[in-house]
């Protein structure tokens, strides 16, 4: 079969990483252990990519483990501002269409996602812009790339996907 799709991960692909530097300025900024950090908030960003609780509620629950009295929205808002885009690479995935149908799909959760919108419209570049939160599943679960298939009305086999991570590869193996 012939390849009829493209799906680009966002972050780490099409953009600079901006979760784990923020995080290592706010363990600075805070005095706390970097990997305590990184461990609290990685076990809470999952259910918030699931859309299972609210960044805020993530947020709320991190500050609270380090007794940490923090203005959480401008902690997110620094944090997304930190994003940047690689326009050679959205360029590149926007260089497939029209032949290909292309898209994005990344693990974010609503009010991550709508703070990157505010910063660039990936419509510009893309077919569908998929956050994890959208279909309440990560990129290592099925439910997202099962969603993405039926939008983009292609099967697996016709579809490529280019991620920085290899579990989510993995997962879109299968």
């Amino acid at each position: 079969m012939a390849i009829k799709a493209i799906i680009f991960d966002l972050s780490g692909v099409c953009s600079y990483e901006e979760e784990v530097p923020h995080l290592m300025d706010f363990a600075k900024r805070y005095n706390l252990d970097e990997e305590d950090l990184l461990k609290a908030y990685n076990e809470l960003v999952v259910e918030a990519e699931r859309d299972t609780i609210s960044a805020t509620e993530m947020w709320k629950d991190v500050a609270e483990q380090f007794n940490l009295q923090i203005d959480i929205e401008k902690e997110m808002t620094i944090m997304i501002s930190k994003k940047k885009f690689y326009l050679e690479m959205l360029e590149f995935a926007d260089s497939f269409r029209p032949r290909y149908k292309v898209a994005t799909y990344s693990n974010y959760n609503k009010i991550y996602w709508e703070k990157i919108a505010e910063k660039i419209d990936l419509s510009t570049y893309f077919d569908i812009a998929l956050a994890s939160y959208m279909v309440k599943a990560r990129k290592t679960e099925q439910a997202g790339f099962q969603f993405l298939m039926k939008k983009l009305g292609v099967k697996p086999k016709e579809t490529g996907f280019l991620d920085d991570s290899e579990k989510n590869l993995k997962a879109a193996r299968e």
